[in-house]
């Protein structure tokens, strides 16, 4: 059985082994990459593919009701871009959060659409 995601235009469906990392990653710190290189060594592994989801804005300032604002990120969104290609991830895409995305059951995490880099 395949993930239930969506890996770009004229793919149904991501490979069986992929791994899927999914968190804003700004900055990019070890912890960061811990996550992304076990995602990325999960899927090469099991012969998958190994994408990247992260959201803008961050969720605390969609569902923080205006107590939270976010300082800028440490990653501007096209360094991140950069700097997930040289990671040499399959995929990265940035969703816009909204309350509408918050409010998904898990179940329809497959209306999600991931575009390769």
């Amino acid at each position: 059985m395949s993930a239930a995601v969506s890996a770009g235009p004229g793919s149904d469906r991501l490979p069986v082994g992929s791994a899927v990392a999914i968190g804003i990653f700004d900055g990019l710190h070890l912890g960061h990459r811990a996550i992304l290189d076990a995602a990325l060594a999960r899927a090469r592994a099991a012969g998958g593919r190994c994408v990247v989801m992260s959201f803008d804005p961050h969720p605390d300032v969609v569902l923080g009701q205006g107590r939270f604002h976010s300082p800028p990120p440490l990653t501007p969104l096209g360094e991140k871009h950069r700097r997930m290609a040289g990671l040499w991830v399959d995929a990265f895409d940035v969703l816009p959060f909204t309350r509408e995305l918050a409010s998904l059951e898990p179940e329809l995490q497959n209306h999600l659409r991931l575009y390769y880099l």
